[in-house]
């Protein structure tokens, strides 16, 4: 099992600038959409460089399937409302904090709403067949760089929350 704490812990927050003229940039890593028994679905996106600032987000869905959208970054505009923003019943801002329990284990707190989010990564036979095969298109594509270089792993996740 790859070690993710090590790997995406020590990304440095930073504005970075897109390897194409006049494009946005972002890069980073995240929890994309882990549904829950009780019908609510969280997810996760950490951008510790991109070309508008560092910024995390908490999304959430309820069982109603009303999204809301949580930015711990410089503005709500220059991070995932910008996209995203129309399609959601309340856009705002919280203290979004990450904590690396283990190797593959993660502890996501946020301040207003209170969240209390605990996952661990595991990897399955068949995001090994998808992590070959991607890496195999990124890799004739000619798309390098540092995810493709590290693996290009995507490991599953599994998790409980407390919102309260």
């Amino acid at each position: 099992m790859i070690d993710l704490a090590l790997r995406l812990s020590g990304q440095q927050a930073s504005r970075g600038s897109a390897p194409w003229p006049g494009h946005e940039y972002a890069k980073g890593w995240g929890v994309f959409g882990l549904p829950f028994d009780s019908g609510h679905v969280l997810a996760l996106r950490v951008f510790p460089e991109s070309s508008f600032g560092p910024y995390r987000t908490v999304w959430h869905r309820t069982p109603g399937g009303r999204w809301s959208l949580y930015v711990d970054g410089p503005r709500l505009d220059a991070a995932c409302p910008r996209y995203y923003g129309p399609a959601c019943d309340h856009i705002g801002f919280a203290g979004i904090h990450l904590a690396w329990t283990g190797p593959a284990s993660l502890r996501v707190t946020m301040d207003s709403p209170s969240l209390q989010w605990t996952l661990s990564a595991r990897s399955t036979p068949v995001l090994a067949v998808v992590n070959a095969v991607s890496s195999a298109l990124l890799s004739r594509a000619g798309a390098r760089g540092r995810w493709c270089e590290a693996g290009n792993s995507w490991p599953a996740l599994s998790g409980w929350a407390g919102c309260g």
